[in-house]
């Protein structure tokens, strides 16, 4: 397999984790905002940068690189006051830049800062850098002081203005995309329209054959600071009742177990909070008062302000978004009757991977040495991260055996009646509050939180704007791939559409087996996974109604060894193999269900008490609170990850370590937002959905 193939087969694989590609995906972006759209359309550029690259020899780089250092030094100032005066009429901005240049020196002043942060021919051209960002801070950093010209005119107090100029360098049937950061003066408004260069510069060392060129000048320029959105007030405000209503709920919870109503003498003096848990699954705060040698005299009682009524009423609804009693929740790691805790090892593992692969896939638009990235990436443990798709297969083979684990369950307790309306509303209502705040979140507030020569204007993404409906509904994957808001969503509409549809598997497993069997033999791309956890369910309920005894260590050994070797084959079989168009159909036609299947042993052997130190590794008591808080943290970990790589005042260097320290802090980063973001939106929907259910219940 050739390295750009090999490039090409590593970006669709990784990419493939957050957003299913298809033929258009590369070709018709609308995204103004970083998406994975976006990504998916840079990272194809930078693919055919390489390709271009590939094909010119050194002597031509070098005189490359010679004509690229000429471009920078004696044409930018001339091709950027012609583009200006073509786009902007504005007569002020002439003038400071007029002005600029008048004040280059003394050396260290204003001009010769703003000078300075004008992006310069950078090293490793020849590794894919043609991406020179120059000095943003200092750029934004420079202030023109005003001044009165002879001529009665106004010019200065101006701040700098981080621009980009991006030309295309054509040598032959090459085109090279060269991307320069500039500095100008805040009163200058270019328009974002390409313009043809009017005076063409030759490649002069290369030779006439050659008719090389630069052509297709472009000047965008980071927009001010602009007023919030409406939207963007709109989410704020929603924030701010959260946050309200968890701030309110706290307080009341702590005044309720600090305001004690009788102190008696056995209460002993300390200073701080003992956390209980009672029967009915809250928290109790208490705060204890007194020491050892407290009197037997202080006995006596006194009674002190309870809550007024109207509060005792409303109390329940404010204790649903105390945050001591959902934090107590989410890091319980007692055992309790029913659990499952080596799922929450799964959770944990398979979230990881989605993340190390957005990690390596993001990432791919801000390397400066995309060239070296190919021999990084062909190894053999690289493939772990180049098969990071089936770690939301995992996803999909998880909701389905919980979801048939349960109805078996159910069904057995009463008789094959199970509430299917009531399933769908809880499931409804236990994902998408969260999941519309984050989606508010990302388009309307994200663009306001940071700067950078990488970051995104400030609009709203027009996707959001006007498809957000889609995603409310979980429809948003049946339509175009360039009109998805919120890339990485598609697997939460695949979701909810496998859980709509279960009944009726799972209605025919229960009654009719003969019927199952039909719609088993045909799988669908995406649903073989959670068809298979439906069928481990299944098997499992069976089994435990047949009394069936443990394996014995001849099957077991058998298990693992076909699992294991399953798995192996679908993270590592392609590598540096050559298929042929059989063998590839048959490979993606199975491949999931195969990986599902091997990942269904390991829950088969850790439910039926078989699974040795793979239970206790996957049981481990950490990943209890840490497989809790997999939704939010897949939720939001694309935007820490945008976040960061957006933020970058540099290219970055591609490295292993490099990759594995900005995995770690994704990680981090991700989990610790998602627990804030379970403890003030997850957990408080999902308590009030059990106060409204206890309510109608009682009634």
């Amino acid at each position: 397999m050739s390295s750009n193939s090999l490039f090409s087969v590593f970006f669709i694989s990784i990419i493939s984790i957050a957003y299913p590609i298809n033929s258009e995906s590369t070709s018709q972006i609308v995204h103004e905002k970083y998406d994975v759209t976006k990504i998916v359309h840079d990272t194809s550029a930078r693919i055919s940068l390489v390709k271009n690259l590939n094909k010119i020899s050194y002597p031509g780089i070098r005189s490359l690189i010679h004509e690229l250092d000429s471009f920078s030094g004696e044409n930018l100032s001339p091709l950027l006051t012609e583009m200006l005066r073509k786009n902007d009429s504005n007569d002020k901005c002439d003038d400071d830049l007029r002005y600029t240049f008048e004040n280059l020196l003394p050396f260290g002043g204003w001009g010769t800062k703003m000078l300075d942060s004008y992006a310069k021919p950078e090293r490793g051209i020849f590794q894919g850098n043609l991406h020179w960002l120059g000095d943003f801070n200092e750029c934004v950093g420079v202030y023109a002081p005003r001044k009165i010209t002879e001529y009665n005119k106004t010019v200065g107090d101006f701040h700098g203005q981080y621009c980009t100029l991006t030309v295309t360098a054509h040598l032959g049937d090459i085109s090279l995309p060269l991307s320069i950061g500039t500095c100008l003066p805040d009163s200058c408004h270019p328009t974002s329209d390409k313009i043809q260069l009017k005076n063409q510069t030759s490649f002069r060392h290369i030779g006439k054959s050659a008719n090389p060129i630069f052509t297709d000048a472009k000047l965008t320029c980071q927009p001010k600071f602009e007023k919030f959105t409406t939207a963007a007030i709109f989410v704020i405000l929603l924030l701010s009742v959260f946050i309200f209503l968890a701030t309110a709920g706290s307080l009341i919870t702590a005044y309720e177990h600090l305001a004690k109503i009788e102190v008696n003498r056995n209460i002993v003096r300390t200073t701080g909070f003992v956390i209980a848990k009672p029967v009915d699954g809250d928290i109790d705060i208490k705060s204890i008062h007194g020491d050892d040698n407290d009197s037997p005299n202080l006995g006596n009682t006194r009674k002190v302000a309870s809550l007024p009524a109207w509060l005792e009423q409303v109390k329940p609804f404010f204790n649903c978004f105390c945050i001591f009693t959902n934090g107590a929740k989410l890091l319980d790691t007692s055992d309790t009757e029913g659990q499952l805790p080596f799922l929450h090892g799964i959770r944990f593992l398979s979230l990881s991977w989605v993340i190390v692969g957005h990690t390596h896939a993001f990432v791919m638009a801000y390397v400066r040495n995309i060239r070296e990235v190919i021999s990084f990436i062909d190894h053999w443990p690289f493939q772990i991260i180049m098969n990071g798709f089936y770690s939301v297969d995992s996803f999909f083979l998880l909701s389905g055996f919980l979801l048939a684990y349960l109805f078996f369950e159910m069904s057995a307790k009463n008789n094959g009646k199970v509430p299917w309306l009531y399933f769908y509303i809880h499931r409804y209502v236990r994902l998408t509050p969260v999941y519309m705040i984050m989606l508010g979140f990302q388009t309307t507030i994200f663009s306001y939180m940071g700067s950078g020569p990488l970051w995104t204007s400030n609009e709203i993404d027009k996707n959001c704007g006007q498809y957000w409906w889609r995603n409310l509904l979980y429809i948003n994957n049946f339509f175009d791939a360039t009109e998805m808001c919120v890339g990485w969503s598609w697997y939460l509409a695949n979701d909810m559409q496998f859980f709509v549809i279960s009944p009726i598997i799972l209605i025919a497993l229960w009654r009719w087996m003969k019927f199952f069997n039909m719609v088993y033999t045909k799988p669908y791309t995406r649903i073989s996974p959670y068809l298979v956890g439906i069928g481990l369910a299944y098997y499992l309920y069976k089994r435990r109604e047949s009394a069936c005894g443990k394996n014995s260590l001849v099957t077991l050994s058998l298990g693992w060894l076909i699992s294991s070797g399953i798995v192996l084959a679908c993270m590592f079989g392609l590598y540096h193999r050559h298929m042929s168009v059989l063998e590839m159909s048959f490979y993606n036609a199975f491949n999931r269900t195969c990986f599902a299947g091997g990942l269904a042993w390991v829950i088969y052997v850790c439910i039926t008490g078989q699974g040795g130190v793979v239970n206790k590794i996957l049981s481990f008591k950490l990943f209890i609170p840490l497989g809790r808080l997999t939704y939010c943290a897949y939720l939001v970990h694309p935007i820490v990850i945008q976040a960061t790589y957006m933020s970058m005042k540099a290219m970055i260097e591609f490295s292993h370590i490099t990759m594995v320290i900005y995995f770690l802090g994704f990680l981090v980063l991700s989990y610790g937002i998602a627990f804030i973001t379970s403890l003030l939106f997850e957990s408080p929907v999902i308590r009030l959905d059990k106060l409204v259910r206890n309510k109608l219940t009682k009634t």
